[in-house]
């Protein structure tokens, strides 16, 4: 018996709509343990993009985690033998709310594929991220990115690792004349800044950003990056429209974790994006395992009362 989702509160419609096309591409469901070890979350909370995590000791006196994450239990767990492994998951992680100055619940979906990432592999688990985001609204937004632009902006200015974090800061706001100030203190050569202005200057349309970035590659990390950019978006053409995606190089993940290929997604009404995700090569790495990793989160929490017509 088939059900009517369209009846159903919005984060319920999400889920069993994806649910049948995750599994329909070769996803199965994960199952996460309600904690896990402390020293995980604390080795890598950077990831987390915050500090603050419940804690408690088990009847052992081991100092256990109410999960602030799935992505990092997957990880950890994940099979070090060959081959892929293609999860998604439902799950309600802990999270501290800066705004409240309180743990908030907050309830995802997500899908994590770890193994060989081929440009097809992507280019699929950005159509699902598109998917997902089409269920909530029409009127939705994918707009991506690549690590190799910052990678290379940083890299061109000579910036060193204890700098970069206000390069990253210019980036994400859009503020070439911080980065310009950075750089002219830095000694950056007037002709590495001007093309870094092309960079911000880029439109958010896809292929018009990626032909302001081809006149701005100035080391192999750029080039890469456009380079894959462009791949990606040939293969998610093939089997999307692709009307909804935007190339916007202000979106950035930490430098420590993700490489690559890196998303938002939004849809109206909502302020913030809804959904995140990308290429976390250096995550896994860290864990000994030699295998690519991509995947992304969305927030369901934010859904059960989400009525875009109003």
């Amino acid at each position: 018996m088939l059900i009517d989702t369209t009846k159903l509160q919005k984060d319920e419609q999400v889920y069993l709509e994806m649910q049948q096309l995750f599994e329909s591409k070769g996803y199965s469901l994960y199952k996460m343990r309600r904690f896990e070890e402390y020293s995980l979350y604390l080795e890598n909370r950077k990831f987390l993009n915050g500090e603050n995590v419940i804690t408690f000791n088990d009847t052992q006196g081991k100092l256990m985690a109410i999960k602030p994450d799935v992505t990092l239990s997957i990880v950890k767990n994940a099979r070090s033998e060959k081959g892929n492994q293609k999860v998604y998951y439902r799950e309600s992680v802990y999270r501290f709310d800066q705004s409240s100055s309180s743990f908030k619940e907050i309830n995802q979906l997500g899908l994590e594929y770890i193994g060989e990432i081929a440009l097809d592999d992507m280019a699929t688990i950005c159509y699902l991220a598109e998917q997902a985001l089409s269920v909530i609204d029409n009127k939705f937004v994918f707009a991506i990115s690549h690590m190799g632009i910052v990678t290379g902006i940083i890299e061109a200015m000579g910036i060193s690792e204890e700098n970069r974090d206000e390069v990253i800061k210019a980036i994400k706001s859009r503020n070439f004349g911080q980065l310009e100030e950075i750089g002219k203190n830095n000694g950056t050569s007037k002709s590495i800044l001007q093309k870094i202005k092309g960079i911000f200057d880029a439109p958010t349309d896809y292929k018009e950003a990626l032909n302001a970035l081809k006149s701005a590659m100035f080391n192999n990390d750029i080039k890469n990056a456009v380079d894959e950019l462009e791949k990606v978006y040939e293969n998610i053409s093939k089997i999307s429209k692709g009307d909804n995606i935007r190339l916007d190089f202000t979106i950035i993940n930490d430098i420590a974790y993700y490489n690559g290929i890196i998303f938002q997604g939004f849809v109206s009404k909502l302020p913030k994006a809804i959904l995140s995700g990308g290429r976390y090569d250096r995550l896994i790495e860290k864990f000994n395992k030699d295998k690519g990793a991509m995947g992304f989160a969305l927030s369901l929490s934010d859904l059960a009362a989400y009525n875009p017509t109003v």
